[in-house]
């Protein structure tokens, strides 16, 4: 065998033999590598372990608080269940802490006490009180931009509970479920100014607004179902005004306005349907002053028996605006200086059996069917650069 031909025969092994070695390097260093991520794994689940133990030791240590007798004791359990919630290695065990605060909010909660009651009586329930409003604020406190640990995202179920003040004012609601259901909002000040209920359900069906002030001024609904359905609102002031409605709905269907003070003036209502279907306005003052209506809105079989809705100088600049079927028994439904500039309005079936429609100086397109000279209490428009279509 020439020597050239024997050299390349050896070159050729000594490349064959590195290759194997490279692949069997391969192969070691892949098997290594598997071993420490397993490694890695039972560290990380060791770990995981430990964080949930140390959870459920402090949980069941906090929690027991919630039922002694001092509210001082209470409220040294609320401040570290709110503490254990930051600290909670999981989203899951962080709802749990929310739930269990959500859950004393939803105890039943007595009137305050009468002028008989012992200074005992006065200071426990003042004490309790402190408890209630406490959780709200820690509650709403985690719910504000920029906060180093967020609450947003979470469940919130207030179902029931009985408000006599408290502030939700800036609070992010996002993603999660919130729930004031059947809540009654019965005195003091009860603040949302400015809060953002962001692609998820507000339910406020059945509350009940008796006697409170209830603020959600400037806040906004993006994407949202405020859900009202049902609710009562009989004392007190209930304040939209300002508020933005962007995608969503808003049903306020079969409500009962009997003597609050609601205002959604200056409101821009874009939603996809706004809605007080059966709603009955029998007292009190619902205000739309200034309102800009761009999308659907309906007042079908709505009754106003008493009432003053008062719609002045709002803007109906697309969509439907519909009070088929709504009656007019007494009170005062007033679109003085609306503006009709891209809205239908249908007031077919309606029917006008007392009260007063007001039409007056309104421009735009009012509706054909509402002759003045058949229908008393209704005022018809006067200024020349009004049209009927």
């Amino acid at each position: 065998m020439p020597l050239e031909r024997l050299i390349d025969i050896i070159k050729l092994s000594f490349a064959a033999v590195a290759g194997i070695g490279g692949v069997i390097a391969l192969v070691l260093g892949y098997r290594r590598q598997k071993v420490f991520e397993a490694a890695e794994r039972r560290a990380e689940g060791a770990e995981q372990r430990e964080a949930t133990k140390l959870f459920n030791e402090r949980f069941t240590i906090a929690s027991d608080k919630l039922g002694h007798e001092s509210p001082a004791v209470v409220l040294a359990g609320v401040h570290a269940l709110a503490r254990l919630a930051d600290d909670a290695p999981t989203g899951g065990l962080r709802q749990t802490v929310i739930d269990v605060l959500c859950a004393y909010l939803r105890m039943p909660y007595t009137p305050p006490p009468g002028n008989d009651a012992t200074t005992y009586q006065r200071l426990a329930y003042a004490g309790y009180r402190e408890v209630r409003h406490t959780i709200i604020r820690l509650i709403s406190a985690r719910l504000r931009e920029g906060v180093p640990i967020s609450w947003q995202g979470h469940d919130f179920d207030l179902t029931g509970v009985v408000f006599d003040g408290g502030d939700f004012s800036d609070a992010i609601f996002s993603g999660g479920e919130v729930s004031f259901r059947d809540a009654v909002f019965r005195s003091g000040r009860i603040h949302f100014e400015r809060s953002a209920f962001l692609g998820c359900t507000a339910d406020f069906k059945g509350a009940s607004f008796e006697g409170a002030q209830v603020d959600f001024r400037g806040s906004q609904f993006r994407d949202c179902l405020l859900d009202l359905h049902g609710a009562r609102f009989s004392a007190g002031e209930v304040c939209f005004d300002q508020c933005v409605f962007l995608g969503g709905e808003m049903h306020a269907n079969e409500c009962v306005f009997s003597g609050a003070e609601v205002g959604f003036n200056q409101a821009i209502f874009s939603a996809d349907a706004i809605s007080f279907y059966g709603a009955e306005f029998s007292a009190g003052k619902v205000g739309f002053w200034g309102t800009l209506f761009a999308g659907r809105s309906g007042f079908r079989y709505a009754r106003f028996t008493g009432a003053h809705v008062t719609f002045y100088n709002a803007q109906f600049s697309s969509g439907e605006v519909d009070f088929e079927a709504a009656r007019f028994l007494s009170g005062l439904v007033g679109f003085r200086g609306a503006e009709f500039t891209g809205s239908k309005v249908d007031f077919r079936f309606s029917r006008f059996l007392g009260g007063a429609l007001d039409l007056g100086q309104v421009s735009g397109h009012v509706p054909p069917l509402l002759p003045s000279d058949t229908l008393p209490g209704v005022t018809m428009p006067t200024s020349p650069r009004e049209t009927s279509g």
